[in-house]
Parts: structure tokens; sequence; C-alpha cells
């Protein structure tokens, strides 16, 4: 098929291929909905997937409760949404839905890794609530900053270190059961 003399539309043995720009505008918002006019759609072994516009979104999705949807570059896989709504970004080991989480003005990042279900290993939390931001190891808080910027340190035994810009370590204080200590760095 030809427009101006120029080739736009050719059939191939694996199919067709178009030159130019593919339009399907039925001129009205079109959510996500593969019986709807007006996206474009490709269809698969009994699924579709599709490319929609409506007012408020550019909806890209497919109809496969068992398939995840993947965006990629130089045929890697760089960004992937499973079916359970996961999203793993490039590595392959960040699982949004169960690591960073947000309700309503707090915020989370977390790591289950080692833990039983449920159990936080480490991360990081900001309790909107109490105004303070929380870390964690080893399912335990470990530092705390409030909202007045005072930092809290918990455990049995603690060690806070000063370094230096270039690394080098500047002294310590250190708290073991009831003593407490100020380190310069020719005795810590």
């Amino acid at each position: 098929l030809y427009h101006n003399d120029n080739e736009k539309l050719t059939t191939t043995t694996t199919g067709i291929r178009v030159t130019g720009i593919i339009s399907c505008d039925n001129n009205a918002d079109t959510s996500m909905s593969s019986s709807s006019d007006g996206q474009l759609i490709v269809g698969g072994n009994g699924y579709t997937g599709a490319i929609a516009l409506d007012g408020s979104n550019m909806n890209i999705y497919h109809n496969s409760a068992s398939r995840g949807l993947v965006l990629g570059t130089n045929e890697t896989a760089r960004l992937t949404i499973s079916p359970g709504g996961n999203v793993d970004i490039a590595t392959g080991t960040l699982t949004v839905s169960n690591d960073i989480k947000s309700s309503d003005d707090d915020f989370y990042l977390y790591s289950y890794k080692g833990g039983s279900d449920g159990q936080v290993r480490s991360g990081i939390q900001f309790d909107s609530t109490n105004q303070r931001l929380e870390f964690y190891t080893a399912t335990n808080e470990r530092l705390r900053i409030d909202n007045d910027g005072n930092l809290h340190v918990y455990g049995t035994n603690h060690e806070v270190r000063f370094y230096r810009d270039d690394g080098a370590r500047y002294g310590a204080i250190t708290y073991t059961g009831s003593n407490f200590n100020i380190m310069n760095p020719a005795n810590d």
C-alpha cells in the first residue's frame, strides 16, 4: 500500500510492516478494557495486551492474571511488574509492594531477607504520628532521630564512631553495661 509514491503498508511472510504512524483514535477516553475502541491491542495465546489513553492515565496493560508486565532496553528486562503487583527494578531484588511501603504519611523501606513471614530484618521507617525516623537491623530498632533532632541509640552495648572526611577514625563514644566512655583517636 502506497501514499504519495511511498510504501506505507507491506505484507511479509510473517505479517505486515507499517512505515509511518499508526493511529488508534476514537476521539474518546479509553480505559483498560480489551473490548473498547481507540487502543492498540496485541493478541496473544488466549489473552490480549494493549495501550489505551483516558482522561487520567496512559494505560499499558494485559488481561492475564498469570503474566507479568516487563519494560526493557536492549532486549533486557529493566522493570518488571509481577502478576501479584510486586515491582522489580533492574536487579530483580527490589520488591516494592513488600519492601517499600507508604501508608498515609508513613514511609517504610524494609528487607525481610532471612526473617520469618512478616518479620522485618532491617530497614528505615518514617513515623509521621510521632515525627521520627527509625532505623532497624536484625529485627530491632537500633537508631532513632526524633522530631527535635535528638539521636537515640538502642541496645545493650553501643559504640558511636566518628570519622574524618578522608575516612580516618576520629574517636568514639562507647557504652557497655554501665560504663560510658569518650575515646579520642589515641585510645579508641
